[in-house]
This record gives structure tokens, sequence and C-alpha cells, in this order.
């Protein structure tokens, strides 16, 4: 099982999906479920004691995260996004259709 430390968060991104509906193989959207999550980041408060900052996401949650974020893994045969949870944008419905832009539609991406 991983144990992540501080902000960093473990992701399992989701497959791509062409213009027409086709999963693309080897292209990952910038969507993916939290399968890890560290307790959060130590900051300094006012008072000048050390806390930490919980995070926002929770394993199992679906999420959006920033075009460069995180680093590839592979753990026990499993790819992971390795990634800080600054780099997470939102928490998306599970239910919520995620594809290509009309502008990435047009260039065939």
């Amino acid at each position: 099982m991983i144990k992540p430390i501080d902000d960093i968060v473990f992701v399992t991104a989701e497959e791509g999906v062409s213009a027409g509906g086709i999963i693309v193989a080897g292209h990952k959207q910038h969507v993916g479920k939290v399968e890890a999550v560290g307790p959060g980041a130590w900051y300094t408060g006012q008072d000048g004691k050390q806390y930490r900052h919980k995070p926002d996401v929770e394993v199992g949650d679906r999420v959006m995260f920033s075009h460069r974020a995180g680093m590839e893994q592979t753990v026990d045969g499993r790819e992971y996004l390795v990634m800080r949870t600054k780099d997470i944008m939102c928490i998306i419905p599970d239910d919520a259709e995620i594809g290509l832009t009309e502008s990435r539609k047009a260039w065939g991406m």
C-alpha cells in the first residue's frame, strides 16, 4: 500500500477520448482518480508554531489536474501520476463527461 508524505497525491489518469468518442490508447486525459493522499503540507502559523494543512482531496475523488502535473511512476505494476495537491485544479463529479474542447477537435487531437 502506498503511503504518500506531505501534500503528495497518487492519481491514475483516465484514457483520452477522440473527437469521435473513441478511446485513444496511450493518450491520457488531465483527469484521474485519487488513489492515495498524504497527510498534508506543514506551514508555520503567525504564532510561530508548525501546523498541517489538510488536503482538499480524498482517496476515490475524480480530479482534474494541470497540463504538466505529476511525474509518471510505476509501483507494483500500476501506473500513477505523482503530484502535489497544488497541481489539482478541481474535484469533478463521477458522472461528468470530460472530452476535448472544440478547438482541439478541429485539429483532430
